[in-house]
């Protein structure tokens, strides 16, 4: 009778332990598709010429939608140690882009356009998010190998994705480079300073793995690869 028992109330938790599975992986999949959607339409919108100007007011939204998700799935371990570094990303990587803008010694010549929504000093405010976006994701990506090889190979993502966002930077009126050329000091420059925000991030975050970052990161990266081609 005692091991009927048992095997009844085995049975109920694995029943319940399979329910909250299924529900959790289904409301991630449901997750998954709407941070695709965010971008196939947003590269849609982008691409027809009469909603053009509406998608490029949301373009600042979609990033920050993106980041939003990001925080809401994030296990905080230290929760102001968490926030530091967070807070640490985004101060930073907007004074490297205030720097950058202003004297021209960091990525080269360059100033901003209307594209990315509201400024301070001349810098939108959204590029402190997307340093911190980027930096998240691609060290997500990279979890599980360590800390150096990770920034090392993190950093190297973000590189490759910058080369498919600068062409269509300007053509967004994001930023416009002096001449129109990108010059190589921008690639090694981001290159080196995306490396020392990740051991920056790590010091504060030793890993995570989030498992909607690597979906964000993906849906960015071909939302510029699609527009290199269709724009």
């Amino acid at each position: 009778m005692q091991s009927i028992i048992n095997l009844n109330s085995l049975r109920t938790i694995s029943t319940e332990s399979v329910i909250r599975f299924v529900r959790k992986n289904h409301f991630f999949s449901s997750l998954h598709h709407f941070v695709v959607s965010i971008y196939f339409f947003g590269t849609l919108g982008l691409l027809i010429p009469i909603t053009r100007n509406i998608f490029l007011l949301l373009t600042p939204f979609a990033l920050l939608t993106s980041f939003g998700i990001l925080m809401y799935h994030h296990q905080f371990r230290s929760k102001y140690g968490d926030v530091l570094g967070f807070g640490l990303i985004f101060a930073l990587g907007f004074l490297v882009e205030l720097i950058g803008a202003q004297t021209g010694s960091i990525f080269g010549q360059y100033h901003y356009g209307q594209g990315l929504g509201w400024s301070l000093f001349g810098i939108p405010l959204v590029m402190g998010i997307n340093w911190l976006v980027l930096i998240y994701t691609t060290n997500s990506i990279f979890s599980k190998i360590s800390k150096l090889f990770r920034a090392f190979f993190a950093s190297s993502l973000m590189t490759v994705y910058d080369f498919f966002v600068e062409p269509i930077a300007p053509l967004l009126d994001f930023w416009h480079w002096y001449h129109g050329i990108v010059p190589l000091q921008n690639y090694l420059a981001w290159f080196i300073i995306s490396f020392l925000f990740h051991l920056i991030f790590q010091q504060f975050i030793p890993t995570n793995h989030n498992r909607v970052a690597l979906v964000i990161f993906l849906s960015q990266l071909l939302f510029f690869v699609t527009l290199n081609i269709l724009f």
